[in-house]
């Protein structure tokens, strides 16, 4: 094999070649090849984010949920707690003045009955009065 200028100038050419298949070619493609590659990367992490965020959004969806079902739960119960003691309440208040109202109703009786008899037993000796002076009435007359 010979080494002769033809070799030499088909090296230098080749050279020349690649220098300008890189400059024209190969670097504007690298550079889209890493352009797109950062795209790529930058819409993934971007994804990756929205999808971080979009999953602390539901947890905290969630545990508010939880905690207003919890307070809702709460609040029920107090205020049941709360008409059962206002219940409670106003139907001893109602026995109450109910039982006072019995008391005074006895009483009034009970005076009723005393009167009853305080005037039963007035009229029952103006009948026995009444009687016997009839009765001696008519003796001595009759």
């Amino acid at each position: 094999m010979e080494f002769n200028a033809t070799f030499l100038v088909s090296i230098v050419s080749f050279l020349v070649f690649m220098y300008i298949m890189n400059a024209i070619f190969y670097k504007p493609l690298t550079t889209v090849i890493d352009e797109r590659e950062n795209i790529v990367h930058d819409n993934y992490e971007h994804s990756r984010q929205a999808r971080h965020e979009a999953e602390e959004i539901t947890k905290d969806k969630e545990n508010r949920l939880a905690e207003t079902a919890k307070q809702s739960r709460k609040m029920m119960v107090d205020k049941t707690n709360e008409a059962n003691e206002d219940y409670k309440n106003k139907v001893a208040d109602a026995k109450t003045k109910s039982n006072e109202k019995v008391g005074i109703l006895k009483e009034d009786l009970l005076r009723s009955e005393a009167d009853a008899k305080n005037i039963l037993n007035s009229h029952v000796e103006n009948l026995a009065q009444t009687i016997v002076n009839k009765v001696l009435q008519g003796g001595f007359n009759g």
